[in-house]
């Protein structure tokens, strides 16, 4: 068990979570057009699914290695 690994799978899971919740109350006041708004919201989807997955995958890397 390590708890290097473990703490920053949480602070990467939380970081994830973080910006969704973050993101879901600022894109619909931000004044863009439909498309760099799509554009924007997709980003953020990949950057939040890359950070869910990372901070799981270490949680369990140091849980179990």
């Amino acid at each position: 068990m390590d708890a290097d690994l473990i703490g920053l799978g949480i602070l990467a899971t939380v970081g994830g979570l973080a910006l969704a919740y973050i993101a879901r109350y600022l894109y619909p006041r931000l004044d863009a057009p439909k498309d760099s708004l799509a554009s924007l919201r997709f980003l953020t989807a990949l950057i939040v699914g890359i950070l869910l997955v990372l901070g799981f995958g270490l949680i369990l890397l140091g849980a179990l290695g």
